[in-house]
């Protein structure tokens, strides 16, 4: 017996179409899930681009201040701070909108603003303070970055490099000498001298003139061992120690403030630094004061040169010539030797001389007796100190202490 069963179709009419509208939706769903994903990607990478380019903005802000920063610190060596007045300076692609001149800006700080091509990029807020142990600033900038609805902020801290390199006196003796002889019209001065105009100039009549700033003062002469004032002895009336009685030079002299070896690996370092080292011919300019150098001199004789920078004597090299320099001259002295520093012609030298010895115990028997012979003029001059300390960094005097971006 066969039994047959009866479906009703109609109900499964449109069933199909539903399937097929639920997926469509499904699909549509996910399509547009996958929209709102692939934006809000490209929203947040846009977000990080304008970010990347705001902290860059700002990076760049304090880059280009703190080349105004080296300047104010150059300038007011040269004394010519106040001659920078407020307003747009251009640097490069960029222009600087500087609301206080330099002199300001160094003593008390101010504000910069950064543009390109109109746009304003960033803005620098510069704190200056004054460091508590010596004549030199800390300077903290303070950088705030836009691009579009972004901000980034950066934070520096610098500080003014010791632009005297730790010397107070012209002349600076650390090789244990028992005495100074100065003869003929040998002078030394530690009055704070500037930098003639004309120093570096060439040809006849450009002779260096002495002159200084009214007020500053330094030890003219410094030992590091102490030195009876029966050791110094002033064998021409024309010699001279500018400013100070033998009674207070002795005095002076008498109290060892720096470390010779701590003078002696200077001199190894920075003839490591060294631009050029010479043992025979010596070209007649050693460094400018645009580009100061760092150079050595190994046994032989210097003649009517002018230089700039760091200057480093070894061997018996000896001056023989005229020579105008601005800056650190450095003399090694050998054992057992007597050391005549100047022996003939004109020479000035603004900023410091520096007499090493050899790297032993400093021993007053045997140690080399300087003499200061000719016509030779050492000045102190905080300008040719700045020259040598630009020629050991290769830039203007200021040190990165901390840098902090991105928050």
């Amino acid at each position: 017996m066969f039994v047959r069963t009866w479906r009703n179709h109609k109900k499964d009419h449109g069933a199909a179409l539903i399937m097929a509208l639920l997926l469509m939706l499904i699909a549509s769903i996910i399509v547009a899930g996958l929209a709102i994903d692939s934006d809000l990607d490209l929203r947040i990478a846009r977000n990080l681009q304008l970010k990347n380019q705001a902290l860059n903005n700002a990076e760049t802000g304090i880059a280009l201040t703190s080349k105004i920063l080296r300047r104010a610190v150059m300038d007011r060596f040269k004394n010519e701070l106040a001659a920078e007045e407020p307003g747009m300076i251009g640097v490069g692609h960029y222009q600087l909108q500087l609301y206080k001149n330099l002199q300001d800006i160094y003593t008390q700080g101010g504000k910069a603003e950064i543009f390109r091509e109109g746009v304003k990029l960033a803005s620098v807020n510069i704190v200056s303070r004054k460091h508590p142990d010596r004549d030199a600033r800390w300077f903290e900038l303070d950088a705030v970055g836009r691009e579009k609805t972004a901000e980034q902020k950066v934070v520096v801290v610098m500080k003014e490099k010791d632009s005297s390199m730790q010397l107070k006196s012209p002349f600076c003796l650390f090789n244990g000498s028992p005495g100074l002889t100065f003869r003929d019209s040998s002078f030394v001065s530690g009055r704070n001298y500037s930098v003639p105009e004309d120093f570096m100039c060439a040809g006849a009549g450009c002779s260096p003139q002495d002159y200084y700033s009214a007020g500053g003062a330094a030890s003219p002469i410094y030992f590091h061992n102490h030195v009876e004032k029966e050791n110094i002895v002033l064998e021409d009336d024309s010699a001279a120690i500018d400013g100070y009685s033998y009674d207070r030079l002795v005095e002076i002299i008498g109290q060892s403030k720096l470390d010779s070896a701590d003078w002696e690996n200077k001199s190894e370092l920075y003839a490591y630094l060294a631009d050029n080292v010479y043992a025979g011919h010596i070209p007649n300019t050693l460094g400018t004061r645009e580009q100061p150098g760092i150079n050595v001199i190994k046994g032989t004789d210097v003649e009517d040169v002018n230089g700039s920078g760091i200057l480093i004597l070894k061997n018996g090299a000896r001056i023989t010539g005229n020579m105008h320099f601005e800056g650190l001259l450095m003399v090694q002295a050998d054992a057992g030797q007597d050391l005549v520093l100047f022996s003939g012609g004109n020479n000035t030298i603004y900023g410091a001389v520096v007499v090493l010895g050899e790297e032993v115990p400093v021993i007053l028997e045997g140690s080399p007796y300087v003499e200061l012979s000719s016509t030779p003029s050492i000045v102190f001059s905080r300008e040719g100190l700045i020259a040598a300390m630009i020629a050991i960094n290769k830039d203007a005097p200021l040190d990165r202490l901390s840098w902090r971006t991105g928050f």
